[in-house]
């Protein structure tokens, strides 16, 4: 199927499907129908010259993704060099081509031209990926062979050495408590040396502080070649169309070989020794690391159906016996030889051999149960549910690109997504057996136990310096006509419909909202309750986290996703939320609760975070609340749980949201069936009041461990309270801080990233400036924010080009057809958050279009006026 020259076109279908099952229970009603059909288009190809193409069509968008993934990751790095690969990924975005505004970097096209643009780089790959408008595609495409075919040419010293601090940076954040050295011990615990695995992506302080121009040039010259590529495009596009501006680009690029990809071995098997690290943290914990087999072969898929359950089971364990928390399973390492990994933390180093032996019992248990293909997860067949995953990871568009671009480099055959599922189909409760007493022997794996020292040295800053040049905050503006900001925005007539929604209202009360579309068999089920930490009692800040859910200011939710096959247990099981509550062994929880209070970091960053809150809004205002600490705890008993899930969680306070391939008349009779019996009490309407007036500025401070290398920071300002007139304005404005505040990293190199947010809420809006600094240039990075916000006050003439090209892209935006399940259930979640029209979206578009630069003007002068702001800085004490 893998073709070296000429053309390839795989069309795909497939029939997901389940055996009736017999529908228990008085008046439930029918299951919905048990088949449903699932059909990617899926177009591969290669041309003559090396390049190879995934086209994935998809006519229900109006955009394009367009990915570039080089088969050149961190493994390639020399020794001594790590974080290479990360670094060519970072500069490869400061390449500079001659367009008709004159020279600019790759970043400043992407600014112009798409919604969005971003890169990974992992053990394996280097990943580039962006999302344009149709008529963007060939521009997209001409970026990403100028970057190919330019190389390092256009980098100059200054413009390495800033993106070099840059990265310096972005590792430094991860290093702010002593968790960040914990990838790198897992790989040196599982890989022997010299195994390609046994590094760090990002690489440490000290070997990016050694990397050379020289160096970046030659990685980009071995790994960044035809043959080593592949490209994906999703969306309205075509292969027609991709095979066109192929042949018309890259005709001139000499023919190359596909490079095979490199022989990694396996993880050797452990005799179930530990290895024992001490480090500066709060909770002991014990990880063991188990040798998978490839993710891209049939074991390594099988692999992981055998590990259903480990956490659950282990969490039980922990919880029951009051020992440890914060179970978790997951994978690290390359695809070629991936590790397991099962942490539990405890409350004492000497629990640890009772955790390894819960870890055993736990995968023994896990193991065992795959003896028996039926046996029911969640009332799911296992083989089912990892149906409904491999559907669910190619419903998100976000993401599919790189799903398949995974697909075609790691896959022993070309499978793709259609190809699991048949693979489903004849998978047998031996073969997951087989696989999982091979690969999960809890005798063979690696234990690593990390025990607390406080003080202990950990990966930080090395020796290197570097001296940042004279930077103007001004000196690069988007090339754009001035005038387009100061007339409304042009909308096309063949605008996208607007959500057909049907809403429905049960006798008690509850909200029902469906988009009964799409064309993927899944069906999204999201539960928003009208109630949050605003609604708290006072002396009891934290009491709505107990009662469950994702808990924000106002509004509770929760959410879940089935095949359409099963839409019946998508209803049931979010109904479980109100009809049961959310935690069920309420004096063991509160018991973890008070030690994770208890502990110097946690508690540190708490008190942190209850200051900036309160000097915010005021020690008694809802919005100071939510953050549940010693005293608070103590006032929560079972009974206040009970009472607050009496008063909100009730069918008058909730809405019900469907969305995907579903029957809306049948969901509508399970909603009935599962909430029909919910009391129908609605709150009164809430009155949150204002913010405290504040005529002075405010800082706050917080003391993180002496070593962190960095300083959080927060910049905040209250707002207006709900969604207004002004809503779509601040929408802009949030785009146009955050562009102005690029200098600190395109400039002074000074962090890895600011960004400014605002968040709407029914009383009292916040923005928020958030970020992290390297400490030792903290000044001299607070001095440009200062500046940033400056020139926003005074000088609108600096951002009328930001202005206009984020109008444009969030129009762009909101004009995109929304027929993603996922997508349509966020919205219509926001919209039942602040009980807005359903029509919202489409009101949004005009809003957003008629808006001028003398909005947003006002709006600063109202809400981000100078000396009504709160500073918090989160650092080492020797930040000055």
């Amino acid at each position: 199927m893998r073709a070296r020259e000429g053309f390839l076109v795989v069309a795909v279908v497939a029939v997901v499907a389940v055996a009736a099952a017999a529908c228990g229970g008085y008046l439930r009603p029918p299951k919905p129908d048990q088949k449903a059909v699932f059909t990617a288009e899926v177009v591969k190809f290669t041309s003559s010259n090396g390049f190879r193409f995934i086209v994935l069509p998809d006519a229900n968008v109006d955009v394009v993704r367009f990915d570039v993934r080089y088969h050149a990751g961190a493994m390639y790095d020399p020794p001594g060099k790590e974080g290479l690969a990360h670094l060519v990924e970072h500069l490869m975005f400061q390449t500079r081509l001659k367009t008709s505004n004159g020279l600019l970097t790759v970043s400043q096209i992407h600014t112009g031209i798409a919604h969005w643009a971003n890169a990974f780089t992992d053990l394996d790959s280097t990943h580039y990926m962006s999302q344009v408008p149709r008529e963007h595609l060939e521009t997209a495409f001409m970026v990403e062979v100028a970057r190919l075919r330019l190389g390092c040419s256009t980098w100059d010293e200054a413009t390495f050495e800033r993106e070099r601090e840059v990265v310096r940076n972005e590792i430094r954040a991860r290093h702010v408590e002593a968790w960040g050295d914990l990838p790198r011990l897992l790989h040196e615990a599982a890989y022997p040396p010299g195994h390609p695995y046994r590094r760090d992506v990002g690489g440490t302080d000290a070997s990016i502080g050694s990397i050379t121009l020289a160096d970046a040039c030659a990685f980009m010259r071995r790994h960044y070649v035809p043959g080593n590529l592949t490209i994906v495009a999703a969306g309205r596009t075509t292969e027609a169309e991709i095979k066109a501006i192929a042949g018309k680009m890259l005709g001139a690029f000499p023919e190359t070989a596909t490079i095979d990809p490199p022989r990694v071995p396996r993880a050797p098997r452990s005799d179930g020794s530990t290895i024992t690290h001490e480090l500066d943290i709060d909770e002991p914990m014990l990880i063991a690391l188990f040798a998978l087999p490839p993710a891209g072969t049939r074991d390594g898929r099988l692999v992981q159906m055998a590990q259903g359950g480990i956490d659950e089971r282990l969490g039980a364990f922990a919880l029951r016996n009051k020992w440890g928390h914060r179970p978790a399973v997951y994978t690290i390492g390359g695809a070629r030889a991936p590790l397991l990994a099962v942490e539990v933390r405890m409350h004492d180093a000497r629990d640890a051999g009772t955790a390894r032996s819960a870890i055993e019992t736990a995968m023994r248990q896990a193991v065992n149960d795959t003896r028996f293909i039926d046996n029911e997860r969640w009332r799911a067949p296992v083989w089912l549910w990892f149906k409904e995953r491999v559907i669910g990871d190619y419903e998100s568009f976000a993401t599919r690109p790189q799903l398949f671009a995974d697909y075609e480099q790691f896959d022993d055959a070309d499978l793709f997504v259609v190809g699991r599922l048949h693979e489903l189909d004849v998978v047998s409760s031996d073969d997951i057996h087989r696989v999982g007493t091979s690969f999960l022997d809890p005798e063979r794996g690696t234990y690593v136990l990390l025990k607390p020292r406080p003080g202990a040295r950990r990966s930080g800053r090395s020796a290197f310096v570097y001296r940042a040049a004279a930077h103007d905050p001004a000196s690069w503006r988007f090339p754009l006509d001035p005038a387009e900001a100061d007339r409304p925005l042009a909308l096309p007539k063949n605008r996208a419909p607007r959500l057909e929604v049907v809403e429905k209202r049960l006798g008690n009360g509850l909200r029902v909202l469906m988009w009964p579309h799409g064309d993927i068999p899944l069906t999204y089920g999201r539960l928003v309750v009208a109630a949050g930490a605003a609604d708290e009692p006072e002396g009891k800040s934290g009491l709505a986290q107990m009662a469950g859910g994702a808990v924000d200011y106002d509004v509770t939710t929760t959410w879940t996703r089935h095949l359409s096959v099963d839409m019946d247990l998508t209803v049931e099981r979010i109904s479980r939320f109100v009809r049961h509550g959310a935690i069920r062994n309420l004096d063991d929880w509160r018991e973890l609760a008070g030690r994770t209070l208890a502990l110097p970091h946690e508690a540190r960053r708490a008190e942190y975070r209850l200051a900036f809150q309160t000097a915010l809004y005021g020690a008694d205002h809802p919005y100071a609340a939510g953050i549940l600490t010693p005293a608070s705890l103590q006032a929560i008993d079972g009974d206040a749980v009970a009472s607050f899930e009496r008063a909100y969680h009730t069918a008058g306070n909730t809405t019900l949201i469907l969305t995907g391939m579903f029957d809306p008349g049948l969901a509508e009779r399970h909603a009935r069936y599962q909430f029909g019996h919910l009391a129908a009490k609605k709150r009164r309407a809430r009155e949150i009041p204002p913010a405290r007036a504040r005529s002075h500025r405010e800082v706050v401070t917080g003391l993180a461990d002496a070593e962190s290398p960095v300083v959080d920071v927060d910049i905040a300002f209250t707002a207006a309270p709900g969604i207004d007139r002004s809503y779509a304005a601040r929408l802009i404005l949030e785009q146009v801080i955050s562009a102005r505040l690029s200098v600190l990293r395109e400039g002074l190199a000074v962090t890895y990233g600011m960004r400014a947010g605002y968040e709407a809420r029914i009383g009292p809006g916040e923005w928020r400036i958030s970020g992290q600094l390297d400490a030792a240039r903290a000044v001299e990075g607070m001095q440009t924010l200062e500046a940033v916000l400056a020139e926003l006050r005074d000088d609108p003439a600096a951002w009328k080009g930001d202005f206009a090209i984020n109008r444009r892209k969030l129009v762009d935006g909101l004009l995109v057809s929304v027929t993603s399940p996922s997508a349509v259930a966020s919205q219509l979640a926001f919209i039942a958050s602040y009980d807005l029209p359903l029509d919202h979206y489409a009101r949004l578009v005009d809003e957003l279009a008629r808006v001028t630069p003398r909005d947003l003007q006002a709006i600063i002068d109202a809400e981000l006026a100078p000396g009504t702001e709160v500073i918090g800085l989160f650092g080492p004490p020797a930040v000055p």
